[in-house]
């Protein structure tokens, strides 16, 4: 008789588990905090180059200043590719001093707006040129702000693969080796020639097999014939590039597919080039959506130039298709008039099919929306606004053009209209208050007619995203403190948000970032906000914290010493910048190493 595992037998084993699955979630964890360690040594050898690189430019500038030529920045430096002047450089220097030693970053605190103001005015360059400046380093080189990554991400247009449903023919498209078997291996010449000596039927068949053979087909077409866009040859380009930026976006692509010659001039367009190479998921969802009858180059330009939302004044990254409005996240998730309407909605106002179609409206595009990531399946999407005031219009078009006879015409007409009047009481109330059961940030009706869309600078058409404050990432979500972790910033908005809400206490352990707005109302409600926040997210407070880090740090040095020889190198060098970041954290929050 064979006897099983007793209790005891499985408490063991279970034990033993326990114990090798806390073994390795705690290497896991030392393996992470080393790739975290490198990361931000990476990161301040990249501000240092980029520091030194402005200064060589400068020094040589002054040696010879006609000479023009660009710099030969490195991947993480600032990202200016013109050799930058000596007040940029100076403007720069002043950025970094502030820097070092503080616990702001953007000169508030220590350094007030009036030293940065006259430091600018000393460097000898204009305040627009150094917003410039300043605004080509703030989203790389700045502790107190961060680029939108995946914690500020949304479903919305561009995130559910808009190049599958709208390709867009510009370039060359590079088909992997192995989509035409055997004749890979065959030069383009070649197969141009094989595809000369096919009759009609195999080349049409040829030409579906792969974007590159139909590529083959359009390049031999291209050797053999001459195109011509007719009458429109004479038009100079000054007037061509008036015209085609006046008309419909459908009519633009209409005429882009005539032949190789009308591809080329509409690609030539200085508006339709910034949009596709900057902004390529904006035409995509035009063109998915199909509302390209609503837009023209002009008004499409017009609208990614603006930063600011329309409704509340705030930065603003995101475009209602229905109704070409920039609008902020907040406002598209909360306001009524961004809220589109489905078929039934219009037909419960009173709404007719054959008005339906004069609506702003489009048929949606199967994917995943809003902040749940909610799959949603096509359907039809009405703008709100429009919808409202067709509704009106035919409200009092009905009230006036009551028969005067009192006839059963005129009763049945009446009874009517006293039935839509609770259709429109619902409708005024649903247009104006919100609907009971609308989940606004994870309603995903409010995502399938926005897509996300950088502003176009007005000097370089260069695209800007915004940025992020790290001081409102923890705060709380009202719309009404102004400190919401998803309201976006250019670098003059930001200078006032810092202004208005106070400089950010800020603090990282290598592993977690803590930061938190300091109120210069109330001494000391900044560091008691950032210790609450440390025991919510660890379990310890401000001070156990950082012992608990520089307990660490000593139990990893002989573990460091049997791994790595580049990591053993280095050892010493982060023992002593984490025990200085910790005498600094301790001098912040008044504690002393002897307690």
């Amino acid at each position: 008789m064979v006897l099983g595992r007793g209790p005891r037998d499985r408490q063991l084993a279970a034990a033993e588990r326990r114990k090798a699955y806390k073994a390795k979630i705690k290497a896991q964890r030392k393996k992470k905090d080393k790739h975290r360690r490198y990361k931000t040594e990476a990161l301040e050898r990249k501000v240092k180059e980029a520091t030194d690189n402005l200064i060589l430019n400068s020094q040589i500038q002054q040696q010879n200043p006609n000479v023009g030529f660009q710099t030969t920045t490195n991947r993480g430096s600032a990202g200016l590719t013109k050799c930058p002047t000596v007040g940029e450089v100076n403007v720069v220097q002043t950025v970094f001093e502030r820097r070092e030693g503080t616990v702001d970053d953007w000169g508030v605190g220590k350094i007030t707006a009036v030293q940065r103001k006259q430091s600018i005015q000393n460097s000898g360059i204009s305040s627009s040129q150094a917003k410039q400046v300043l605004g080509k380093l703030l989203p790389e080189l700045e502790d107190l702000v961060i680029e939108p990554s995946s914690k500020h991400r949304v479903w919305t247009l561009d995130c559910n693969n808009l190049a599958r449903y709208c390709p867009l023919d510009y370039g060359r498209v590079k088909t992997p080796p192995g989509a035409l078997g055997t004749l890979d291996c065959l030069p383009v010449e070649v197969l141009t020639n094989i595809v000369t000596f096919m009759d009609i039927p195999t080349v049409v068949r040829f030409k579906s097999l792969s974007t590159f053979a139909r590529d083959v087909v359009l390049s031999m077409l291209e050797h053999k014939t001459t195109f011509s866009l007719g009458p429109l040859d004479r038009l100079p380009d000054q007037i061509f590039a008036k015209i085609f930026n006046s008309i419909t976006i459908d009519s633009v692509m209409s005429f882009r597919l005539v032949n190789k010659k009308a591809r080329e001039k509409v690609d030539e367009l200085r508006k339709f080039h910034d949009l596709v190479t900057k902004a390529p998921d904006v035409l995509r969802s035009i063109q998915s959506l199909k509302l390209g009858k609503l837009y023209t180059l002009l008004t499409l330009a017009s609208t990614l130039r603006r930063r600011y939302c329309e409704i509340c004044g705030d930065a603003a990254g995101y475009i209602y298709l229905l109704r070409n409005t920039r609008v902020c996240f907040l406002c598209f998730t909360h306001d009524m008039r961004f809220l589109p309407l489905f078929e039934p909605n219009l037909r419960d106002l009173g709404i007719p099919w054959e008005s339906m179609k004069h609506l702003p409206h489009c048929t949606s595009i199967p994917g995943k929306y809003s902040q749940g990531k909610k799959r949603c399946c096509k359907t039809q999407l009405f703008d709100a606004v429009a919808a409202q005031r067709d509704a009106y219009w035919r409200r009092d078009r009905s009230a006036h053009s009551q028969p005067k006879e009192h006839n059963r015409k005129y009763l049945k007409q009446k009874i009517r209209l006293n039935e839509l009047s609770d259709a429109w009481t619902r409708m005024d109330r649903g247009l104006k208050k919100g609907h009971s059961n609308d989940g606004y940030a994870f309603n995903p009706r409010r995502f399938m007619g926005v897509v996300r869309a950088p502003w176009f600078m007005r000097a370089d058409s260069m695209a800007s995203w915004g940025i992020h404050c790290v001081g409102c990432q923890n705060e709380g979500r009202s719309r009404s403190s102004g400190m919401h972790w998803r309201r976006l910033f250019t670098p003059a908005t930001f200078a006032k948000h810092i202004e208005e809400c106070g400089p950010v206490l800020s603090w990282t352990d290598g592993r977690l970032m803590f930061a938190r707005h300091q109120n210069l109302n109330e001494p000391g409600e900044a560091e008691r906000l950032l210790d609450a926040d440390v025991r919510k997210r660890t379990g310890l407070s401000l001070k156990e914290r950082a012992r608990r880090v520089q307990t660490d740090v000593e139990l990893e040095g002989p573990i460091g010493s049997t791994g790595s020889a580049g990591l053993n190198d280095n050892i010493d060098e982060e023992d002593g910048e984490l025990e200085r970041r910790r005498h600094a954290l301790l001098q912040m929050i008044g504690v002393s190493d002897d307690d």
